[in-house]
């Protein structure tokens, strides 16, 4: 029995956007790779550096490889390489940060400002 490809779309990847996240993705695992980084270019003259990784670690490398990669290539632009649990992280720091500041000021319930910034439950 021979296998016989359904789709023969012509439809390119990524919708415009450049190659997507899954697609890297899924060529790491089928060759069994801990780190990718993918250097694009292409017919509108755009470059892309896109990396993934199978944890933290390896991730925060790739993403200082991206920065390197970034500045022999002389883009002027400021990028933000990094991974998305370091994205997270800096997001919910600058959500305390903010909670903090409100129970500083003495805006509202201090008490509750905590809970709601720690996500305690409301009986504590």
């Amino acid at each position: 029995m021979t296998a016989v490809k359904r789709n023969k779309s012509k439809k390119l990847l990524g919708k415009g956007r450049g190659v997507p996240m899954r697609l890297a993705r899924g060529i790491a695992r089928r060759y069994g790779l801990s780190h990718l980084v993918i250097l694009t270019c292409d017919r509108q003259e755009r470059s892309r550096i896109l990396y993934w990784a199978q944890n933290d670690l390896r991730a925060m490398q790739c993403a200082s490889l991206c920065r390197k990669i970034a500045d022999l290539q002389e883009w002027s632009e400021l990028w933000n390489w990094d991974c998305s649990s370091v994205r997270r992280l800096k997001e919910r720091i600058k959500n305390l940060e903010y909670r903090f500041a409100l129970i500083f000021e003495g805006e509202g319930d201090p008490k509750e400002i905590a809970r709601d910034a720690l996500r305690l439950p409301k009986d504590v």
